[in-house]
């Protein structure tokens, strides 16, 4: 099988300050990409949307960092 990248490579973005929750899920999803688990990928970026409006909506992360981690992560363009 043809690997293929789940998530936008080009995108540099520090999440160090990201609560801690969204940097495990950032690591599960490169790993997912690593392994080629595009089943996986997709249920987990799908659940880390909702989980960043919920950080969004609560003040716990930036619009810029909501933008940034759905451009990288879950395909979403502006």
């Amino acid at each position: 099988m043809e690997k293929k990248e789940l998530y936008d490579h080009s995108i540099k973005y520090d999440t160090s300050h990201l609560p801690k929750f969204l940097q495990e899920e950032i690591k599960l999803l490169e790993t997912y990409d690593k392994n080629n688990d595009f089943i996986n990928y997709d249920a987990l970026s799908s659940a880390m949307e909702g989980h960043l409006k919920n950080y969004l909506l609560n003040k716990r992360i930036t619009e810029r960092d909501f933008k940034i981690m759905m451009r990288k992560y879950g395909g979403y363009v502006d």
